[in-house]
């Protein structure tokens, strides 16, 4: 199930809209849904459209008019990406922010961070977690990577300095798991 799909199931709709009232936040297109009445499943349509006594979502020719509208007004470019750049644009920011929580101390360890992506999120188990996934890229592919899409897509793809700093010292996640265990000097 995509986000879109979740959110239409979930009433995701009205609560990211009362958030955003709340923090002063703006989405154009999420703002547009809300005030049509588009509320998800429970009104019959949301991001998707649904047919009475069906809960499969159909793509719904009213949202691409508000999603064009949105995107014509902010001055945003219709592109075509591949597949390597839509996962590029998704996951490389995930990377970027578990090298920010670790860095924060949020966690102990990679591996922390690898057990909730698994067991929380649904994270693919053959690819071990995010930071496991991570360290079969490299830092510095990631990095490198990222840096390209900062220039494309702006600031949201920054990486983050201890990304910067693993992918200059050649070390990925697995190397800070080390670390993070070895016990702490007695001087």
């Amino acid at each position: 199930m995509g986000p879109f799909t979740l959110q239409d199931m979930a009433g995701g709709i009205e609560l990211t809209w009362r958030l955003r009232q709340a923090s002063g936040a703006i989405d154009p297109i999420g703002d547009a849904l809300y005030e049509q009445g588009r509320l998800g499943l429970q009104s019959g349509r949301g991001y998707y459209r649904y047919e009475a006594g069906d809960r499969r979502p159909l793509p719904d020719p009213e949202v691409e008019a508000i999603i064009d509208s949105a995107r014509q007004t902010g001055g945003v470019a219709r592109t075509d990406p591949d597949a390597a750049e839509i996962t590029d644009r998704m996951v490389l920011p995930m990377i970027n922010e578990a090298a920010k929580i670790l860095a924060e101390n949020i966690v102990d360890r990679p591996s922390d961070i690898d057990l909730v992506w698994n067991a929380g999120f649904g994270w693919p188990r053959d690819r071990g977690g995010i930071t496991w996934f991570a360290d079969r890229l490299g830092a510095h592919a990631i990095v490198t990577r990222l840096r390209e899409l900062k220039a494309a897509h702006g600031d949201h793809f920054e990486p983050a300095p201890l990304l910067v700093e693993m992918a200059e010292r050649g070390q990925g996640f697995a190397d800070l798991h080390r670390t993070a265990e070895e016990p702490a000097s007695a001087g």
